[in-house]
């Protein structure tokens, strides 16, 4: 809906705009999700555990969301992007926060209430597309529908804590940085180095050359991040059980860790199968022929 509404150029606005503030939600992570889970497990007072770590990582929320803001404002981006990007900071804070609950449903092996919470909140960003479609709104309606999404999202996950921990409000005062850095600061380096990598070729993108190109490269990426969906949600869903069994019994930590791997490998296969047989014929069901004739770049006279 959005890629074909929207056209080339529109779109590449909204893939911009998303992607630096899906850019700050990731690096706002920083080994958080990791080490939320790993103090939950430790620890018998998780509600204080999830009280620290959800004020530690408000405060560095705030502070990438500001620089986030200094680099659209100083990036000589268009007005609306900037607009739309001071709405996206709703989506930015419930997304970061919304990590950490989702960490501890992990570690309690109740996912089916985020689960089903994930899917309604999509449904109503896709209710807001729709309208904005079919109203022939602009660029600000739909990332106000993206930010009521994930606000709808960690509103209906935090009430659902209440009856596993309470109520989770975050905690300012008393905090230890180190307590819940001391171990996970190294996965925290390489798990921004990996966001960045995957994240920096459409910022770079979009500073360089304007959004006509971010649009034809966004909806390539777009299917890309699709097809990966499968590796995400399988190591999302492993992470407590290998934290758990390296606890336990060391033998079978091994064997999750060699049949994990194979089963990565397998599901990687899907990626350049996918690429090398269905790549145009994905562009053309997705955002139509003005994705593929629109192309600025051309390579051996192609």
């Amino acid at each position: 809906l959005l890629t074909r509404y929207l056209g080339v150029s529109a779109y590449g606005q909204y893939a911009t705009v998303i992607a630096i503030a899906g850019t700050v939600v990731t690096l706002s992570d920083f080994g958080f999700f990791w080490s939320t889970i790993h103090h939950l497990n430790d620890q018998t007072d998780r509600l204080r555990v999830l009280k620290e770590i959800a004020a530690l990582k408000f405060l560095l929320t705030a502070g990438l969301l500001i620089a986030g803001g200094l680099f659209v404002e100083f990036g000589h981006y268009p007005v609306a992007i900037f607009q739309a990007y001071l709405i996206l900071s709703i989506f930015i804070l419930a997304s970061s926060l919304n990590n950490i609950l989702i960490a501890l449903y992990q570690t309690e092996y109740r996912m089916g209430w985020p689960t089903l919470t994930d899917v309604l909140a999509r449904l109503i960003g896709l209710i807001f597309i729709a309208i904005g479609v079919y109203l022939k709104l602009g660029l600000a309606w739909f990332v106000i529908g993206v930010s009521a999404a994930a606000a709808i999202n960690i509103l209906l996950n935090w009430g659902g804590l209440r009856s596993i921990v309470g109520l989770v409000v975050p905690k300012f005062r008393g905090i230890q940085w180190s307590q819940y850095y001391g171990s996970v600061l190294l996965i925290g380096l390489i798990f921004s180095f990996s966001v960045l990598y995957y994240r920096v070729d459409t910022l770079l993108l979009s500073y360089l050359r304007p959004s006509t190109d971010v649009g034809i490269y966004g909806v390539a990426g777009k299917l890309v991040e699709v097809v990966e969906i499968a590796n995400s949600l399988f190591i999302g869903a492993l992470f407590p059980i290998l934290v758990a069994s390296f606890a336990e019994d060391r033998e079978k930590f091994k064997r999750y860790i060699s049949k994990s791997i194979l089963a990565l490998a397998v599901l990687g296969l899907v990626i350049p199968v996918y690429g090398l047989w269905f790549a145009r014929d994905a562009v053309l069901l997705l955002g139509g022929e003005s994705y593929v004739s629109a192309s600025t770049v051309g390579y051996g006279g192609l």
